[in-house]
């Protein structure tokens, strides 16, 4: 729905200004998230709810995510989500899957666009247990799902998207020489 402009999403604790390069080196087009509570463990999280609906179809996540002064960061399908198997967790720092809770199917990061960028995928069943948001939401580390707020820390966001994965993929065009 949002495509690549976070805008429009709901946040806690999270203010979101376009105020950064993005991965493609495109200026003022990414999103930097800045905590905004300052000595709180809550949760801080930029959400989409009820994107999609519960079809009991397969959903993919993707965006391109850059540490700022915080390194780990979650990928939900719950939002603000009390639960790590609605999570998949990220260290900005050293460019890694932290874990992948259990229900995601799939999940993978990988370097992309400019030094610091990557591109984090996530793939999981949009069903009838509220599994239909799209969230990212900051964490002290790996496992601490609350975010011990400073006031001033950043991670930087751009490209959120989600998408139907289960149809198989481009169709075939037979009138154009440059179809996939």
């Amino acid at each position: 729905r949002y495509s690549t402009d976070m805008a429009s999403m709901g946040t806690t604790n999270i203010t979101l200004t376009k105020t950064t390069t993005s991965p493609f080196g495109v200026a003022n087009d990414a999103f930097v998230l800045t905590d905004t509570s300052d000595g709180s463990a809550l949760g801080h999280n930029v959400s989409d709810l009820n994107l999609h609906g519960t079809d009991n179809n397969t959903r993919t996540q993707s965006i391109w995510l850059k540490a700022g002064t915080a390194a780990f960061v979650s990928l939900t399908i719950t939002g603000n989500t009390n639960s790590l198997a609605n999570c998949i967790v990220v260290n900005l720092s050293t460019g890694s899957i932290a874990s992948t809770g259990a229900n995601w199917t799939s999940s993978a990061i990988a370097a992309s666009g400019t030094a610091g960028w990557y591109l984090v995928t996530g793939v999981y069943p949009s069903d009838n247990a509220g599994r239909d948001n799209f969230g990212i939401q900051m964490m002290t580390d790996a496992t601490t799902l609350l975010y011990q707020g400073d006031g001033t820390a950043t991670v930087n966001a751009w490209g959120a998207h989600v998408y139907r994965s289960d149809l198989g993929g481009m169709v075939d065009n037979p009138d154009r020489g440059d179809s996939y």
